[in-house]
């Protein structure tokens, strides 16, 4: 079969195997005057909500054609603030790093990151909340309970390996900011409780328990930055990049370098 032949002015984007026109009068201005106007329409103050995806629509600018796109993608990310559900163990977060390249992960300048449960894990919350005030039932909840704590203590644990994989692959941690969901916090949903009866306090039940288990997860991942941060894992952390680097020297792309340092991420196992 005869493959199709493109216009002279076409290319491939990087971003979505798409033809993309390489015509533009902007090509016309001067460098100077093109990067004030990549400023002006890049940098705004919205916050850019990413997919559960992991690929969020560019910006019109960045699709005009293939020069203006290598010229303003780094200015798109510097300028830029995201915020992210990063779903189970940081699943969507891991497709959106990875999606990019290195370059563009370190120029990054804040990233939000908040979480909700587990579909499974809600589920469980919401039986758990419905017979919490059961005392004739309260080992089998107590049994419940420790499942749901586990799987917690899994998630977490997996976050933490996936957060640091991603700092070594070029995320900078610093601009990585760990946030409980938008909502009532513990306190003032039990204060709605207490006011309610039947299904609708087992449901804020349920939404105060999982937003108690959401808040550990936010702790738990601010103190792992923290210690990225700290300097005490300088070291390790340099030796880490040294192996990146010789792995990416021998052809590993950096999907398959962050599956050999978080063997427990594996989509098998989300």
């Amino acid at each position: 079969m005869q493959k199709k032949r493109l216009p002279a002015s076409y290319s491939l984007s990087k971003y979505g195997k798409r033809e993309v026109n390489q015509d533009s009068r902007l090509l016309d201005l001067p460098p100077e005057l093109r990067n004030s106007i990549y400023t002006y329409v890049l940098a705004t103050d919205d916050v850019i909500q990413i997919p559960e995806s992991g690929k969020p629509t560019r910006p019109p600018l960045l699709q005009v054609c293939q020069q203006i796109t290598d010229e303003a993608t780094l200015l798109y990310y510097s300028c830029s603030k995201f915020s992210i559900s990063a779903g189970k163990r940081l699943k969507i977060l891991r497709r959106w790093i990875l999606s990019l390249e290195e370059k563009e992960r370190k120029c990054l300048r804040a990233v939000t990151v908040t979480r909700d449960v587990s579909e499974k894990t809600a589920v469980m919350v919401a039986g758990f909340a419905t017979a919490m005030l059961e005392p004739r039932i309260w080992d089998q909840q107590a049994a419940v309970l420790d499942i749901i704590r586990q799987q917690e203590f899994e998630d977490e644990h997996t976050s933490n390996q996936t957060f640091m994989a991603l700092s070594v692959l070029g995320l900078n941690p610093a601009r990585v900011h760990f946030d409980p969901p938008p909502g009532p916090g513990p306190h003032a949903l039990i204060d709605q409780a207490i006011t309610l009866q039947g299904e609708k306090r087992n449901e804020i039940l349920a939404r105060c328990v999982e937003r108690l288990l959401n808040d550990h997860w936010v702790v738990s991942m601010r103190e792992t930055k923290e210690d990225m941060l700290s300097g005490d894992h300088e070291s390790s952390l340099r030796l880490i990049c040294d192996d990146i680097a010789w792995l990416r020297g021998d052809g590993y792309t950096d999907r398959e370098i962050f599956r050999l340092y978080t063997p427990l991420s594996r989509e098998g196992k989300e």
